[in-house]
């Protein structure tokens, strides 16, 4: 059956809907999955206390929807989970059954599991929901619409998988943000000062050129992943960076590659620099708001920790470099050896989309215990404030404006 077919079999799961869809009150856990091109990326959360940022992650291969025809759902569900979340949801070293879970639920101050998934594939979203239903659960697929709004810079086309590990930035480092995501493709997006979206990018992941390479043409080999990593292990280990000038195929096509990211990433880093900071932004920044004032730049994704190490001075001793008499490791753009580290800083962070789901979560339940307070206690804050209204109607002495003091919130 093709995805498109398997699509249109099963129920779409529903989307986020505020406030209902926020965490309940008293939850301890709750599960938050990344659909990836090629894996599911799972993790669980905290609660309230601390505000819902991920505790645990793990990597499965996607569900296959002929393992739902073939196998118990209560199964699949079970073999998808470490101990401590199977332990919440089941009960301690017992098995995954309905009543075990029924049983374990109503223990909890919170009966429901929530899970929260961001997805651009609706299979997998369709076959999650379907696992996760056999249990007292509720289960939400998020929108772009729940991390960033149209008037903020989010274009209908961009990923919701962008826009969260977006946020997961400005959760951790603030505004102005830049993440490059390293995966089947490898895509790079952008905030400002003032957490305006600039955009991105998007092109073949490192394993997708070498793909497209050996599909295409007779010669050329296939190059795997674990070959890929164990030579940038050699080269920074051993101190031998693939050459600018390769003498066989496979580290010419690997050079080729990492010099294309490398050169690519400084010339994002230098337009993001430029656009985000030329104006000493950061005085015109409110309080209340983070500042990345570190420049802060994140890598993420399965090829993240090498799209990192290539943005490193002398390209992390990946790949061979020009040697200058400036060794300070803050040249300009022009350096010819690349190294921008007194400018800006690259780390990896592998679980962005988590974190940009908890700072969703947390602001979310902030907004809901606001307007909880508000409706308990609403004349503690408004009554006897001075208020003014403009009404199109004169009044006998010609003022159309109203003025008075609030004597009661309804």
């Amino acid at each position: 059956m093709t995805e498109q077919k398997a699509v249109q079999s099963l129920n779409l799961p529903p989307k986020t809907k505020w406030p209902d869809a926020a965490p309940l009150e008293g939850e301890e856990l709750i599960v938050s999955i990344s659909c990836g091109n090629s894996h599911l990326h799972w993790a669980t959360h905290y609660g309230d206390s601390e505000d819902y940022n991920p505790q645990i992650f793990w990597r499965t291969p996607h569900l296959k929807e002929s393992d739902m025809e073939d196998e118990d759902l209560l199964a699949i569900l079970s073999r998808n989970l470490p101990d401590d979340p199977h332990d919440h949801i089941f009960g301690k070293s017992v098995d995954a059954t309905l009543a075990n879970a029924t049983s374990q639920s109503q223990k909890r101050t919170a009966p429901l599991i929530s899970v929260y998934v961001v997805s651009t594939n609706q299979t997998q979203e369709s076959l999650l929901a379907k696992i996760w239903n056999t249990i007292p659960s509720r289960f939400f697929v998020m929108t772009g619409e729940d991390f960033f709004k149209k008037e903020e810079g989010r274009y209908d086309t961009m990923g919701t998988d962008r826009l969260a590990t977006l946020t997961g930035a400005v959760h951790l480092h603030g505004h102005p943000a830049l993440v490059f995501d390293g995966g089947t493709a490898t895509t790079y997006s952008a905030t400002d000062a003032h957490g305006q979206i600039l955009g991105g990018g998007i092109g073949p992941g490192i394993a997708s050129k070498f793909r497209s390479l050996t599909k295409d043409t007779d010669a050329l080999p296939d190059i795997t992943t674990e070959e890929v990593i164990a030579r940038v292990n050699e080269a920074q280990e051993k101190g031998k960076p693939l050459p600018t000038f390769a003498r066989n195929t496979r580290e010419a096509m690997m050079a080729d590659a990492f010099q294309e990211f490398a050169l690519k990433g400084r010339n994002v880093i230098e337009h993001w620099l430029g656009k985000s900071y030329a104006n000493n932004e950061e005085h015109n920044i409110p309080p209340t708001q983070k500042f990345n004032s570190d420049k802060r730049v994140i890598c993420t994704g399965g090829d993240g920790d090498i799209l990192m190490q290539l943005l490193q001075p002398h390209y992390g001793g990946v790949i061979e470099h020009m040697e200058t008499n400036n060794h300070n490791g803050g040249g300009g753009s022009g350096s010819r050896n690349g190294a921008l580290a007194r400018r800006y800083i690259v780390e990896s962070s592998k679980h962005l989309i988590h974190y940009g789901i908890a700072c969703v979560l947390a602001a979310q339940v902030g907004l809901r215990k606001s307007k909880d307070a508000f409706r308990k206690n609403p004349n503690e804050e408004h009554v006897g404030k001075r208020v003014a209204k403009h009404f199109e109607v004169e009044a006998d002495d010609g003022d159309n404006i109203y003025r008075g003091k609030v004597t009661e919130v309804v």
